[in-house]
């Protein structure tokens, strides 16, 4: 299995056999159609014989989805086992559309493009889930609740430098942890970094501003690390070995 989730030798293996099969698709559907039984066997037609490939080409398919789903359950880490399928969904839609194998699956799944973006996004959704942990340090839930010139008890002054640890530590380990990781569509690995920096900068910036100017100790820089700026360079160096 590919450590940084990349695209399955299987996956590009299963694609170039079919992107191989369109070149042969009239002998192939030909073939599938004297196997069958039917009394339409001995009389079929090319749009019989196409449906036949249709089919077949479907049928590879969804065994090959079947097997990376099993293969992604040997990840421990569930975001990077939804990295790992969304990097493997997207390939073999993108293969499907450089190639005429999209309209042939087309000839009996109709929504299978549409399926196909569907898991794509489902699995970035998946993704987006581990940078909860992190954003919920942030969140406005259970944090105090102030008025301007009154001095903060000891104990809600714990809390504050605990959300700004708690995200700290969270946002350095997760930047660590999924630069490594590899999104090899540059169009898809921008699109996520944009809607994971977008989401964490505003939560972000919110609570500095809320809590950035509040005296809950003596070392604001101890606490204060990142301005909002940093955050999101930080999140732009994901799924980049070499930044």
């Amino acid at each position: 299995m590919p450590k940084d989730g990349t695209v399955h030798e299987l996956t590009s293996n299963a694609i170039l056999f079919l992107q191989q099969l369109l070149d042969f698709q009239e002998t192939a559907g030909a073939m599938l159609a004297s196997q069958e039984t039917s009394s339409s066997a001995t009389s079929y037609s090319s749009e019989f014989s196409k449906r036949l490939l249709s089919t077949y080409i479907c049928k590879v398919l969804g065994n090959l989805q079947l097997n990376l789903l099993s293969k992604s359950k040997v990840y421990e880490d569930p975001a990077l086992s939804a990295v790992f399928l969304h990097n493997n969904y997207n390939y073999i839609l993108k293969s499907l559309e450089k190639s005429e194998l999209i309209q042939l699956v087309a000839v009996t799944q109709k929504t299978a493009e549409r399926s196909y973006r569907e898991h794509i996004e489902q699995q970035i959704q998946i993704y987006q889930r581990s940078w909860l942990k992190v954003t919920d340090y942030i969140s406005e839930k259970s944090l105090p609740v102030f008025q301007p010139g009154v001095k903060l008890r000891d104990k809600e002054r714990q809390v504050i430098k605990e959300r700004f640890k708690g995200f700290n530590d969270g946002l350095e380990e997760l930047c660590k942890i999924q630069k490594a990781w590899a999104i090899p569509d540059t169009e898809q690995r921008d699109k996520i970094r944009q809607a994971q920096k977008t989401m964490v900068k505003e939560s972000y910036g919110a609570f500095l501003h809320r809590y950035g100017n509040v005296p809950f100790t003596k070392n604001p820089e101890k606490y204060i690390k990142y301005r909002v700026e940093q955050v999101g360079d930080m999140i732009d160096r994901l799924f980049d070995t070499s930044a």
